[in-house]
């Protein structure tokens, strides 16, 4: 993904992902919904962890661009390729770990925060696609577990408005 988006160049980019006060407001009022105590608790657990996380990868990149220094702020998932394999073996090696992503997530229920979290973050991503889409095109780079729930989104909304979706 970050490398669809430098490829973007001068093209204004905006991001649409999680945490935002869309996604927040959802969010609430789904645990509201709910009713549950713990569940409401655990996605609060995770959501302070995740914003954390997003503070501190803005933080470095901030550093980054300021200073010669380069933040460590995860460990990375080590690949088998590197960026100077020709794109096909990168795109090979991506169609791998996409399969082997599915086939793990397509037999493990997520836990119940979890995919509360998911559903509401694709809501939301659609919903700023969607808005984004009405002032012009937009071409939108999300994470291949969300790429389902988006389109779908964005198909049922573009059918309640009469809108064409059958060139993609």
């Amino acid at each position: 993904m970050s490398a669809a988006i430098r490829a973007a160049g001068a093209i204004r980019t905006v991001g649409v992902d999680a945490p935002n006060a869309r996604h927040v407001r959802t969010l609430v009022h789904r645990l509201r919904r709910e009713g549950d105590a713990g569940l409401a608790r655990s996605v609060a657990r995770d959501t302070v962890r995740g914003v954390a996380q997003a503070i501190a990868c803005r933080l470095g990149a901030v550093v980054e661009r300021l200073t010669s220094v380069a933040p460590r702020l995860y460990t990375p998932i080590p690949y088998e390729v590197t960026l100077l394999d020709d794109p096909e073996a990168q795109a090979a090696h991506e169609a791998t770990h996409v399969a082997r992503h599915d086939a793990f997530v397509g037999v493990v229920d997520p836990p119940a925060a979890t995919a509360l979290v998911d559903r509401t973050r694709e809501d939301a991503m659609a919903a700023g696609i969607a808005a984004l889409r009405d002032r012009g095109d937009v071409v939108a780079v999300v994470g291949t577990s969300h790429l389902d729930g988006i389109a779908d989104r964005l198909r049922a909304r573009a059918e309640v408005n009469g809108i064409d979706t059958e060139g993609g």
